[in-house]
């Protein structure tokens, strides 16, 4: 309920924003018109009026309900509005409204002379300057406002509590100096504040009785109360005009003291009722004594019985409901009394707390009750009967001359009883405690009847039996409600008598009307023909009112057509509204072209007002481009002659100059004879779609275009790869053919090479293009000396150019011969592309080398390599696409099959990482030079020592023991022979697990090992090796992966799984040479352990026992004994780690059986000891380790029947 309340108050305090411009027009909706009364003026006056014309009210968007009500449909409301219409009436003038966004704003309107008048205005507005008020036309109280159960805890002078007040409503000075000891908090409006109050944000709100009460009366603040009338005075509620303008403020006060009380009550009982009618009628008449009374004693304490329903009782939130509770409100709004609730168990107990002065007032008693001492009645403010009560049935009794030897419950202070005992002696009296508890006992069955007032009787029968009980008859005479009051409080009788006196009848009425329930009252006859009657009643009204129809004829056709108009009003609004508020642009134009109806957003697009294109066609001061805009009026042409709509896309330019793209409709409106009137056109912005749609045909097309890209590049990859192919493969076909007949055709196997060779730079080239692509292309600077680099590649090409007759020169314009900072192999890539490409595209001349440099600061080398050839050069337009993969210069008179044309662009890559840039120049059949600048950090040289040791020869490398692990066999063929060749001992092993087993029972110096295999991959094998070597204490093994993938990411992972180095693929002999160099072999094994493996036999060999026992017969055979007695323990153990296959165990028995074995000399022994410790420690499946167990088990079994048969010998 509270989030709903908030919702409601923000949704009230939000209205203003209704309006987006700080001032507007609104209609005055006044609901009064003058009849039966006028104003005479002057003559000066009138003509005053007249020369006027019109009278602007300026108001503020801040409703102020109920004076200022402003609605979302720009109408103007409420007390002031209807004030405001009949002063417009009496003076003969139209009243315009005018809304400004907030009361200051609106008072300087006033100022400046913009209105005339400003309603609502109260003392606040008269201390501006030049500022004068109108006579009242609504009184006010400022009051003091709580929520409901916290009077009692606020002291009068409010010293600690937090006050809210709308910040138009009294001087802030003023209240602060009533209320010093307060905090006074302000608020925009009133709905802001008195919602701070229902929401528990301060304590009190101060505001004028007229809003207050509408707020918590006609809203949902049903939980505020009020608490006192406030220390302060109001003028009420005027019209602030300003001061020189006294004819306006005569003519105004005028006006007003013209309307009749009769119109000002009508005007009450429209917006407030009862607040208002409290301020318009005569309070109490209080005396000076009884005044002071209440400001010696604001608080008087009521004492109630929360049982006596419907005028004392208390709801689910404690607070106290009921007849009496809301008279008890009147009397606090009429006398500023504040009552505090005190709860009594019976009415006796109302009695003795008002006796004892714990209570000032007993709510509730029947005036009839004998007086009590020290206890006096006020006058009734309620009458009601008394009331016999049945149960729903037959045989229910009517009257109390039919419960004669019956029983009747009535409440024990109930004074009717008396009267019953004495006129009904047969009656059975039941006394309860209360008229509740004497109908309760009625409904359970306990008692026949029951008597309470008849008010009680219907609420409590329409909330709780309803269908159960209903009223039978009245009993004696009418009860007259009073309350009970402290005899020693004669000021405080007098001051309620007072209040109860100033009651209207009507208010008394409504009084009992709230509390009143539908309930079924039975008499005799009435009970019976009751319902006939009222059937007899409401067929004669029917008659009635047909009879009249005719007569009220007229009435409601005038009434009929005053609604067609309204509703037709209100369809012209609605159709306003839903063309104006729709985003999008529509128009509507008539046959001719000319434009009728337009909303805002189609005026905006053009930038253009709507005065200027009204009635024209579109051809004027419309669209920028004349062409365009009779474009548009053939459209309108064309839609109106055939009658048929048109949708198609367009563009148009707006007035900024701006091109939009629009999904353009235009429909055909007709008559009510069916010819075409017009048309309604209107747009859908789509540039924003166009633009994607554009996006996604350029992004189309660059997809296709990719595909083209990548169909070429396989294209032209399939040529250059087959190209070296055809040769590599014709020629050992040829080389073979001839090798069947006995001959070797070394030039064939030459030529092969070369291919292939050539085939493999393809492919690096390739891998190269990719990473540059990728991003992933790498630089790895190392030592090197920049003389031997430069002269190693011309040593490489000499003999390309002796076989083309060309020279190759290198030259050296500087004397340089340091270490360098470079990636030796990277840069040797660089002038071998330029030197190749300088030799295929030369046919005659020669091709010469060009280094120049100079030393730089930082011991820095700026470095000059220039390759000039005598070839036919270069044209312009070739040029620009040199640097493309695969793209080649068009002289189709140079030789270029040979050549991917992927070089160059691999180069300049290649010197951009490296800080320098590659720069080519050519002229056709003047030569090209290509040059290559670098920046080279320079580095010491190295001692002579270690000098040596970098250049020593690799020509008298020891034979080394190598392990092959390759899955492929012609891979693992080829390096077998070439390791062989170069003098090596070559293991071979086809997988990982393969390997990993031949490497654990050999020793080997090397171990060289495919990355990609399956089952055990490269890597994991390395990474078994090396945790084996840890784990059995062995010494390092040189691992060296190899691989086809040429990438430094690859070297990378070789070395992070425990690999030495990583080669790639094809490996040639200098490169294993050159690896293997420097490799010391191992000690493979001792002689005595050699020796030991190869006198191992089959049978039992007793040579070692007996060089053990120096030929001891007995002492032998006793070792014998105790050799038989463990290997028993042995076979034992053994089985019982078997059935747990205990990895571990089994692993620990046969190394320790393994000791025997040798000392016996049995080979079979041995073996199966090392076959189970090894598929132990591996954790091979459970198969594999039973089948080992099995093995050493018939091992050990041979070893016992062999010791027996030894044992079983006679000694010697």
């Amino acid at each position: 309920m509270r989030l709903f309340l908030a919702g409601l108050l923000v949704a009230i305090g939000l209205i203003p924003s209704a309006w987006s411009s700080p001032e507007d027009d609104l209609r005055l909706l006044g609901r009064s018109t003058v009849a039966g009364y006028d104003l005479v003026l002057g003559t000066e006056d009138r003509q005053w009026l007249r020369d006027k014309g019109t009278m602007k009210l300026g108001v503020s968007q801040e409703s102020y309900p109920p004076l200022d009500v402003l609605t979302v449909s720009s109408d103007l409301e409420g007390i002031t509005a209807d004030y405001a219409r009949l002063v417009s009436e009496l003076l003969g003038v139209p009243v315009e409204v005018l809304a400004y966004s907030s009361r200051a704003e609106a008072v300087e309107a006033l100022k400046r002379g913009e209105v005339d008048l400003l309603g609502s205005a109260n003392d606040m507005d008269a201390q501006e300057r030049g500022i004068v008020l109108s006579s009242s036309y609504v009184d006010d109280q400022p009051m003091l406002i709580v929520r409901a159960g916290e009077a009692h805890s606020i002291p009068e002078d409010l010293a600690g509590k937090r006050i809210a007040m709308a910040h138009y409503y009294l001087p802030e000075t003023v209240v602060r100096s009533v209320y010093p000891k307060a905090e006074l908090k302000l608020y925009p409006s009133t709905v802001m504040a008195v919602g701070a109050l229902a929401f528990g944000q301060v304590d009190v709100y101060l505001g004028d009785m007229i809003s207050s009460d509408h707020l918590i009366n006609k809203t949902l603040f049903d939980n505020l109360r009020l608490m006192n009338f406030a220390q302060l005075e109001s003028s009420g509620f005027s019209f602030a005009m300003l001061r020189q303008e006294k004819e306006l403020v005569r003519v105004v006060n005028q006006a007003l003291g013209a309307i009749p009380d009769s119109e000002r009550e009508v005007i009450r009982q429209r917006w407030g009722g009862t607040s208002i009618g409290i301020l318009d009628r005569d309070r109490p008449q209080l005396t000076w004594t009884e005044q002071r009374w209440i400001k010696q004693n604001p608080r008087v304490k009521v004492v109630v019985n929360p049982d006596i329903v419907p005028f004392t009782f208390f709801d689910e939130n404690n607070v106290l409901q009921g007849i009496s509770a809301d008279v008890l409100d009147k009397i606090s709004k009429r006398t500023g009394l504040q009552f505090e609730i005190v709860k009594a168990g019976s009415s006796r107990e109302l009695l003795e707390k008002v006796k004892r002065g714990e209570a000032d007032i007993a709510a509730a008693f029947l005036s009839d009750q004998s007086p009590q001492e020290g206890i006096v009645y006020t006058r009734p403010y309620v009458g009601t009967p008394f009331v016999m009560t049945t149960r729903v049935g037959v045989g229910a009794p009517e009257t109390l001359d039919d419960m004669s030897g019956k029983r009747l419950s009535i409440a024990s202070d109930n004074y009717v009883a008396s009267h019953i005992r004495q006129n009904h002696p047969g009656v059975t009296i039941v006394e309860v405690g209360s008229a509740s508890d004497a109908l309760a006992s009625l409904a359970r069955g306990e008692v026949d009847a029951a008597v309470t007032t008849l008010l009680v009787a219907r609420y409590m029968i329409s909330r709780e039996y309803s269908g159960q009980l209903n009223i039978a008859s009245v009993v004696g005479r009418s009860a007259q409600v009073v309350f009970g009051v402290n005899g020693n409080t004669t000021d405080l009788l007098s001051i309620i008598n007072k209040a109860l006196l100033s009651f209207s009848p009507e208010e008394v009425i409504d009084l009992t009307n709230r509390w009143r329930g539908p309930v079924v009252f039975e008499t005799s006859p009435w009970g019976r023909y009751g319902a006939t009657a009222i059937q007899g009643i409401a067929i004669a009204g029917v008659l009635l009112i047909l009879a009249l129809v005719f007569i009220f004829y007229l009435w409601r056709s005038i009434k009929r057509r005053e609604q067609a108009e309204s509703a037709l009003t209100d369809q012209l609004e609605f159709m306003r509204v839903l063309i104006d508020g729709t985003p999008n642009p529509i128009y509507v134009r008539d046959r001719q072209g000319n434009l009728l109806i337009s909303n805002p957003s189609y005026l905006k697009v053009f930038g253009v007002e709507k005065e200027e294109v009204i009635g024209k066609p579109v051809t004027e001061n419309m669209l920028v481009d004349p062409g365009e805009a009779q474009a548009w009026q053939e459209d309108y042409a064309r839609v109106i002659a055939d009658g048929k709509e048109l949708l198609q896309d367009r563009h148009v330019r707006l007035a900024n100059g701006e091109m939009r793209t629009i999904y353009h409709w235009m429909l055909p409106y007709r008559d009510r004879s069916g010819q075409v009137a017009g048309i309604i056109g209107g747009w859908l912005d789509i540039t924003e779609r166009q633009v994607l749609l554009d996006a996604l045909q350029n992004a189309k097309m660059e997809a296709e275009d990719a595909n083209r890209a990548k169909t070429t590049f396989l294209a032209a990859m399939s040529h250059e790869i087959r190209t070296p192919m055809n040769a590599v493969l014709g020629m050992l076909e040829l080389a073979s053919k001839k090798a069947e007949q006995g001959i070797l055709d070394r030039l064939a196997l030459d030529v092969a090479a070369e291919s292939a060779r050539g085939l493999l730079d393809l492919i690096g080239e390739i891998l190269d293009i990719a990473r540059i692509e990728t991003g992933r292309l790498s630089i790895t600077p190392e030592r090197a000396n920049l003389r031997r680099l430069v002269e190693s590649v011309v040593r490489v090409f000499e003999g390309m150019a002796r076989q083309k007759t060309l020279g190759l020169t290198l030259e050296w314009h500087c004397d340089i011969d340091r270490d360098v900072l470079i990636d030796p192999l990277r840069f040797k890539q660089i002038l071998s592309n330029l030197v190749s490409n300088a030799i295929k595209y030369t046919s005659r001349g020669g091709v010469r080398m060009i280094v120049d440099g100079s030393l730089q600061e930082d011991q820095r080398l700026s470095l000059r390599i220039s390759v000039v050839d005598t070839g036919q050069g270069i044209s312009q337009e070739d040029q620009q696409r040199l640097f493309a993969p695969f793209s080649q210069a068009s002289n189709n008179r140079q030789p270029s099959r040979n050549s991917s044309g992927l070089g160059l662009i691999i180069s300049r890559t290649l010197c951009e990482m490296m800080g320098g840039e590659l720069c080519l120049r050519s002229e056709l059949n003047e030569g090209t030079q290509v040059e290559v600048l670098l920046d080279l950090q320079l580095l010491e040289k190295l001692p002579a020592p270690a000098l040596a040791a970098e250049n020593a020869p690799v020509d008298d490398a020891p034979s080394l023991n190598i392990l092959i692990v390759d899955d492929y066999p012609a891979n693992r063929l080829l390096l077998a022979e070439q390791l062989g060749f170069l003098g090596h001992r070559v293991t071979e092993a086809v997988d990982g697990v393969q390997g990993l087993t031949v490497w654990e029972s050999g020793h080997f110096d090397v171990a060289v090992i495919d990355c990609n295999m399956p089952v055990m991959n490269g890597f994991e094998l390395a990474r078994a090796i090396r945790e084996r070597e840890q784990v059995e204490d062995r010494s390092r093994c040189l691992v060296i992966g190899y691989t086809a993938t040429a990438q430094p990411e690859e070297r990378q992972r070789c070395l992070e799984a425990g690999m030495d180095d990583c080669l790639f693929k094809p490996l040639t002999l200098d490169a294993l040479k050159q690896r293997l160099a420097n490799v010391e072999p191992r000690v493979c094994m001792l002689a005595e352990e050699a020796e030991e493996e190869d006198a191992l036999g089959d049978e039992l060999d007793l040579s070692n026992l007996e060089r053990l026992s120096r030929g001891n017969a007995d002492l032998i055979r006793r070792l014998l004994g105790d050799l038989a007695q463990s290997n028993r323990e042995d076979l034992e153990r053994l089985s019982t780690l078997m059935q747990g296959v205990d990895c571990q165990g089994l692993a620990e028995l046969a190394h320790r059986v393994k000791g025997g074995a040798r000392m016996a000399r049995i080979r079979p022994l041995l073996e199966a000891c090392e076959r189970l410790e090894m598929v132990c420690k591996q954790g091979r499946e459970e198969a594999d380790i039973r089948q080992a167990g099995s093995a050493l088990r018939d091992a050990m079994h041979w070893l016992d029947e062999a010791i027996e048969r030894q044992l079983g010998k006679p000694a010697a």
